[in-house]
């Protein structure tokens, strides 16, 4: 008998660490900074990578989908009181190419989406940053698509996809 329940056990465990890396985005962390009373550093650390297929996901995040470069960048909002003003960039240790980090095919690197939000009225409270949208493309079976996927989030950073394939 206790045989039996020290197994379970141990396959529920198993079962529970794997089953958060059947996802091809896993958040890793927020984190918030205070500069001063105005301004604050904001920041979403995420992994990111499908089993089959090489992707590349964009170095440029901002608050909308268009961008002033005529590109594809990582869509977040931020929440706070004031007349807010946001710089941001999403940092790695991954190779550039083609305006984006390049993710092997079976790798999930480590990414972080950082932002310095200006103009918080003092006493209000840390602005929030939620992320909305991770776009990316992918080369499936050494054919590169033109094709564009992207993670859209919901819910406070439930994935609407948590695909570990490539379509």
């Amino acid at each position: 008998m206790n045989k039996t329940i020290v197994t379970l056990s141990f396959l529920l465990i198993a079962f529970a660490f794997s089953a958060g890396d059947a996802e091809a985005y896993r958040s890793l962390g927020n984190v918030t900074t205070k500069i001063n009373d105005t301004t604050y550093l904001l920041a979403h650390a995420y992994t990111l990578g499908f089993l089959n297929a090489d992707m590349n996901t964009p170095i440029l995040a901002g608050l909308e989908e268009t961008s002033q470069f005529d590109t594809a960048q990582t869509v977040f909002s931020v929440e706070g009181e004031g007349e807010l003003t946001v710089s941001s960039i999403v940092l790695s240790g991954q190779d550039i190419t083609s305006g984006g980090y390049e993710i092997a095919a079976g790798d999930r690197p480590a990414f972080m989406l950082i932002a310095i939000v200006e103009g918080v009225l003092a006493g209000q409270g840390a602005p929030v940053m939620t992320l909305e949208k991770i776009p990316f493309t992918y080369i499936k079976n050494g054919e590169s698509t033109t094709e564009e996927g992207a993670y859209t989030f919901f819910d406070q950073g439930a994935a609407e996809s948590d695909i570990l394939v490539a379509p």
